[in-house]
Order: C-alpha cells, then sequence, then structure tokens
C-alpha cells in the first residue's frame, strides 16, 4: 500500500512538472519594463515563444526604434494558423469578391491572432484593437489596427497582419507602444478634455481668426504626461495641444521644417 501512494505521489509530480515545462516554454516574454522596452529581451526568448505555440513561424525579430525610445519593432514570418489547430480554418476558404479575396476572411485570421496575443500588443480586450485599414488581392489580404483607448489612438501603434486566402498568416509586422496606467487613467477621464470645437476655436485664435482648412485634427494618447492630445494639421502649421488644458505643447511651420 505504501508503494503504490510513493508511486501515485511520484507521478502527480511528475504530471506538474511537464505542466510547468510547458507553461514556461510557452511563458510569453515581457516586452516592456516600467513603461518602456525592455532592453533585457533577448531574440531567443520571443523566437522560443512563437515557434513553440505557433507551428509554422520560421523568423521572429524586434528592434528598438532609432527614433522613438518608446516603440519596439515587432516581425513575425512562416506560414501558420493563428490558433492551435493545423487545418485551415472553415471561414477563410477561398472566396472572391471582384477577383479579390474577400477580406473579412482576413479579419477573422487576424482577429484569431490578436485575441491570443492581447496583452503582448498591449491591449486588455479585443475591442481595444481597431482596424483602420486593409487590403487584398488575388492571393493575400493584410488588415492594419492600432490600439484604441476611450476612442482615442494610442499614437505609433500599429499591427499588420498578413494572411493567404486559406487561412495562413504569412507576416505579422508591429509598432509596440507601452500601455500604462497612466494612460488608461486619461484617456477615460473624458469629462475634463476640449471638444473639437473648442481645439478649433483655439486655434483659430492662435491664427488671429485667419480662415482655417484642417487637413487633419486628431485626439490621440501619447505616452508621456498630459497623455491625451489633440494633433492639428491645417496646411502650413503643424499644433499639438494638451487636451485637459488647452496649452500648446507644440507649434511647427510645416514649410519651414520640409
Amino acid at each position: 500500500m505504501f508503494n503504490i501512494r510513493i508511486k501515485q505521489v511520484k507521478y502527480i509530480i511528475a504530471i506538474l512538472l511537464v505542466l510547468l515545462t510547458a507553461q514556461t516554454l510557452c511563458a510569453q516574454p515581457k516586452l516592456f519594463k516600467d513603461g518602456k522596452p525592455n532592453k533585457e529581451l533577448k531574440s531567443g526568448e520571443l523566437k522560443k515563444y512563437f515557434k513553440k505555440k505557433y507551428k509554422g513561424v520560421n523568423r521572429v525579430s524586434f528592434s528598438f526604434h532609432q527614433y522613438d525610445e518608446n516603440i519596439l519593432n515587432l516581425r513575425i514570418e512562416g506560414s501558420f494558423m493563428p490558433e492551435d489547430s493545423e487545418a485551415p480554418i472553415q471561414e477563410t476558404k477561398k472566396k472572391t469578391i471582384n477577383g479579390k479575396y474577400d477580406v473579412k476572411h482576413a479579419r477573422s485570421v487576424a482577429r484569431k491572432f490578436l485575441k491570443r496575443e492581447l496583452n503582448l500588443m498591449g491591449a486588455e480586450s479585443l475591442d481595444e484593437m481597431v482596424e483602420t485599414y486593409s487590403s487584398s488581392d488575388p492571393g493575400s489580404s493584410a488588415v492594419l489596427y492600432k490600439v484604441f483607448l476611450n476612442g482615442a489612438a494610442v499614437e505609433k501603434s500599429r499591427i499588420v497582419v498578413s494572411s493567404k486566402a486559406i487561412g495562413e498568416i504569412y507576416r505579422v509586422t508591429a509598432n509596440l507602444v507601452p500601455i500604462t496606467q497612466a494612460m488608461r487613467a486619461a484617456s477615460a477621464n473624458t469629462s475634463e478634455m476640449l471638444s473639437e470645437e473648442e481645439i478649433r476655436a483655439l486655434i483659430k485664435s492662435d491664427q488671429h481668426g485667419s480662415s482655417l482648412h484642417f487637413l487633419r485634427l486628431e485626439k490621440v494618447i501619447q505616452t508621456e504626461a498630459p497623455y491625451v492630445v489633440w494633433i492639428a494639421n491645417i496646411g502650413d502649421w503643424l499644433y499639438e495641444v494638451d487636451a485637459f488644458t488647452g496649452g500648446i505643447l507644440r507649434k511647427k511651420d510645416n514649410i519651414i521644417n520640409m
């Protein structure tokens, strides 16, 4: 009886060790540390993570952005399914519209991948991954996503998932930005933010009431305080305005700086 119990204990320990080893091998790498790209990150960690998790991943590379220390560039290449299954996803079978593959299938594939890698991409839910562009040709499709917090895009965040018609992903490229609690808290404080109309009036006043044509007016989330700013391009001038106080953080003459 005693020997049987020892065998049972050993068996349980062996199973736990196997599970622990599998979890360690597939542990999600820590891309960011203290709100900045993790400079201690090793390429081997990322390669091991993706190759263990997705059969068919051939190459994984990352780099720290040359001009912005808050951005980490990630690239994954191969021919892999976005889920554990090795079989093509049924809803991504060949289907064309005007000679091109229907991008809704690529969207389905991309969202399956993003759902599994939300934390890695800096999002807490798929609702924060917003599609901003898509393209399709006879052999493949690509879908571009940005991270949005409370309706505003995280500046410079960018994830492109490219897939084949059978549902296999062949490339993922991403500019990953650290999402901190301070950024989330600021973006949620919408009642204290200036409206689009108020920003237009503020810039018009700064331009001494001249007639303005806004090429771009967008509220974005940044990694540094005040975190939420309005970006305005009125042709000759580029403005960056504090979304809470209306203070002009940056004003650049596009013609002089060309």
